[in-house]
């Protein structure tokens, strides 16, 4: 499992990434590279300021 806490560095990775820690960020929107991670596993966004009612970037498995 690969774990990044920095979205510049995991998309240098995009097929490595399976763990992104965005936490503590201040985002209000979700950045559209996040599609470009297709074995992206677990996004981890606590602490942010993410408005309700977003359109996500990409197709997330629930």
């Amino acid at each position: 499992m690969q774990t990044y806490d920095n979205l510049t560095e995991a998309l240098q990775n995009t097929m490595n990434v399976s763990v992104l820690n965005l936490e503590n960020n201040q985002l209000r929107t979700l950045p559209q590279e996040i599609g470009q991670l297709r074995n992206l596993e677990v996004l981890y966004l606590h602490n942010n300021q993410l408005r309700t009612g977003l359109k996500t970037p990409c197709t997330l498995r629930v």
